[in-house]
């Protein structure tokens, strides 16, 4: 039998708990509200992380789980940004922990191939998961070789209609998008404006999304101005089940090209891999025409070997910042001529961090490196040079 002291203590201490949990705020708010800032990517991330657990015994535990997973991918922490997301999935029962193996025998194929299959559409198509930048990465790395085939206009499904100032600034910033927020997409779209891509915003969050987001797309593309590259979400760019892929291929008349860069698994494992640089395997079942994959190397302390896409240097950050850290701090570099604008690159360093992290630049020129943490901002401008790169 509970005596009354006891059962006190209980009730009281779920009234504690159930007040708690209705203070919690939810966790897309959460991202919405405070990642629209760059400065305060490191605030939202401090109050889910010291949350998490109150989330994870709240009806907003999906919702916690997607936000910080996309959140971790925006600070540079992509193993945690896949392990949260695969837990949401998990929870949804959208996938389970099933390691495939994929086959890709005979499927090599190098960037001239790939240059040639473009050349035979006017409009291709390749998607992505939002909380996984690498294939934005791939993207990035790609969009030269489309230039050089006629492709002129990049409709990207994260993309914020209301910038309407974006194709003239040249670079994101907070209201370019939600998603455009993390640092590989940021750069993405730098690299579209600068080889002179017609950008075209055309995701469309209402009822029959799918056939509105295809309108969108088809209003806006124009045929006399060069083909067309969509990049869209999971499974939009699908010829198949009424997803955004298959109205866009009816409203256009023609076949066009879906690459799918991801399959919906925690784990993908090559077999019968060859010195190809790539390995493009037919979709089978007909909602893409194909999957495409690239070998996984070994990343670079913190830089992910995807990172090569980018063509990014690395330098270790102790040669160009030596003060004491205070953890975790967020590290931000950012163009001091872009006025609010997204940064090139950040992570989130822990004390669990045994090795000095490393930092990645798109080219030798004039940076601000800003620290963050929870006593202070300290911002160091620097000139990159040969010197301090990795050999």
């Amino acid at each position: 039998m509970i005596s009354v002291n006891k059962l006190t203590f209980l009730i009281v201490f779920q009234l504690i708990a159930l007040k708690l949990l209705a203070q919690l705020e939810d966790p897309f708010s959460v991202m919405y509200n405070k990642v629209c800032d760059s400065s305060l990517y490191f605030q939202a991330y401090l109050e889910l992380a010291d949350n998490e657990n109150l989330y994870l015994e709240s009806t907003l535990s999906n919702n916690f789980f997607e936000m910080f997973a996309t959140l971790n991918s925006y600070v540079g922490r992509y193993d945690d940004a896949i392990e949260y997301f695969h837990k949401r999935n998990i929870q949804k029962s959208y996938s389970t922990d099933t390691i495939i193996t994929i086959n890709v025998k005979d499927c090599g194929i190098n960037q001239k191939d790939l240059n040639f299959l473009y050349n035979k559409y006017n409009v291709v198509l390749f998607n992505e998961e939002h909380h996984n930048p690498k294939y934005r990465a791939f993207v990035y790395s790609q969009l030269i070789y489309l230039k050089a085939k006629g492709y002129n206009q990049l409709a990207i499904e994260a993309l914020n209609i209301k910038d309407i100032n974006l194709q003239k600034r040249k670079y994101p910033t907070s209201i370019t998008g939600f998603y455009t927020d993390e640092p590989v997409f940021g750069n993405l779209i730098r690299k579209a404006l600068n080889l002179g891509f017609d950008l075209i915003a055309y995701d469309n969050t209402k009822m029959r999304r799918d056939k509105n987001q295809a309108k969108n797309i088809f209003k806006a593309y124009s045929p006399q101005r060069g083909k067309l590259v969509v990049f869209g979400g999971y499974g939009h760019i699908a010829q198949k089940g009424l997803m955004m892929g298959q109205h866009l291929k009816k409203m256009l008349k023609e076949d066009i090209l879906s690459i799918s860069l991801f399959m919906p698994y925690k784990t993908v494992e090559l077999i019968n891999t060859s010195s190809d640089e790539y390995y493009l395997k037919e979709d089978k079942t007909g909602y893409f025409d194909y999957f495409l994959f690239y070998k996984y190397h070994q990343n670079n302390i913190n830089i992910p070997y995807w990172y090569k896409f980018l063509n990014y240097k690395i330098i270790p950050l102790n040669r160009i910042y030596n003060k004491q850290l205070v953890y975790p701090s967020l590290i931000q570099v950012s163009k001091p001529n872009e006025k609010d604008g997204i940064p090139i690159y950040q992570y989130l360093i822990k004390k669990t961090d045994s090795t000095n992290v490393n930092l990645a630049f798109p080219d030798k020129n004039l940076y601000n490196i800003i620290i963050i943490n929870i006593n202070n901002i300290d911002t160091v401008k620097i000139t990159i040079k040969d010197s301090l790169f990795y050999e």
